[in-house]
């Protein structure tokens, strides 16, 4: 898997300007239903809120009944006319097909079938695996982190390894909540001073600058990466390491010609050591998704090679001869590298106990 960061964006004020639909839906509404007609700029400030949140706000109704007719009311109107002037902002698809390589997931209060229409309807679906919208019914809208978790689950990838996108304060303070990265757009709904006291890690005034930023997160990660000392590399190298030495030690004919219980039960705890420190391995390549402690099959089929390299390398060193033209003989060679096997079992064994009982006691590997 890349190291790329899993890109979450917001919808309306974010990809689509989509304010003057949503206000003219609003004051369709509010007409149809006794109340008077809003300032466009009212019902803006509004935006991001969920749609009945943001009509008890604007009218005061305290009944449920009526706020009933106006959500009705509304989405028949928008159904019907979010394509009057619904637009992406400029620049969102260009910018958008220089991110293609870049998994991306949109995290919207709409409805998840409006805005699954609208973003397939405006030619945008095919630059996201995953377009999620919002019931809240079922999961609450931002700045809850429940919907950007929902999409870090299901897309298996680390929060450590996204950003969230968006034009409101919900969007960042969701995008914080479930720790992942964030940007905040300034020319959607919130104000640049409204947004910045909330302190993202990145800020634009156009999308285009998107690419700036996903550069710069980019290299960031890359850079720690490269630089983390990380426990997940300490225990593949202990595997291979460990795979080596048990090789050496067995095909040792000094060794087996010696063979005792007590060799026999020492073997049986480094190779019990490793399975637990191989099944923790497992279980973090499946849960986590950032790139570190993923292998893939090249590497893997590499790490068996280097496994298989070293016992051979000694095979043939045995029977090369020393200066009077005896051979070495397995034996001798074997016992020049059977303190440092012995010494890599012993390393190795303690690093899988200590997985195994890290894992039992905090239900998670050491990372």
């Amino acid at each position: 898997m890349s190291n790329l960061p899993l890109l979450i964006f917001d919808l309306d004020g974010t990809l689509i300007d989509s304010k003057v639909d949503i206000a003219a839906s609003m004051n369709h509404a509010f007409k149809q239903e006794g109340y008077a007609p809003l300032p466009e700029e009212k019902i803006y400030s509004t935006i991001g809120f969920p749609l009945r949140d943001a009509l008890q706000m604007l009218t005061n109704e305290e009944q449920e009944e009526k706020l009933d007719q106006l959500v009705i009311a509304y989405r028949e109107h928008y159904i019907k006319h979010w394509k009057d002037n619904t637009k992406p902002f400029p620049g969102v698809v260009e910018t958008l097909e220089s991110l293609s390589e870049y998994p991306k997931a949109i995290a919207t209060t709409k409805k998840p079938e409006y805005a699954v229409e609208i973003v397939h309807e405006l030619g945008l679906a095919k630059y996201f695996l995953r377009i999620q919208g919002t019931d809240t019914t079922i999961i609450p809208a931002k700045p809850d982190p429940a919907l950007l978790n929902m999409i870090l689950t299901e897309m298996n990838h680390d929060p450590s390894n996204a950003l969230m996108i968006g034009d409101t304060d919900k969007d960042i303070m969701a995008g914080k909540n479930a720790g992942v990265k964030t940007c905040a757009v300034t020319y959607g709904i919130a104000s640049k001073d409204d947004l910045m006291a909330l302190r993202p890690e990145y800020c634009i005034d156009t999308f285009s600058e998107v690419l700036v930023v996903v550069k710069k997160l980019t290299s960031k990660i890359s850079s720690e990466a490269s630089k983390r000392f990380s426990f997940s590399h300490v225990r593949v190298v202990a595997l291979y390491s460990s795979l080596t030495a048990i090789i050496i030690l067995i095909i040792s004919s000094r060794l087996i010609q010696n063979f005792s219980l007590e060799d026999v039960f020492g073997l049986l705890v480094v190779i019990i050591a490793l399975l637990v420190t191989y099944v923790v391995v497992l279980i973090e390549t499946t849960n986590r998704a950032s790139s570190e402690g993923r292998y893939s099959i090249k590497e893997k089929f590499t790490g068996f090679v280097g496994v298989l390299t070293i016992p051979v390398v000694l095979l043939i060193l045995s029977n090369i001869g020393d200066q009077n033209g005896q051979p070495f003989g397995v034996a001798t060679v074997f016992e020049s590298v059977k303190f440092l096997s012995i010494y890599i079992l012993f390393v190795s064994s303690i690093l899988g106990i200590t997985e195994g009982v890290w894992y039992l006691i905090k239900r998670k590997p050491i990372k």
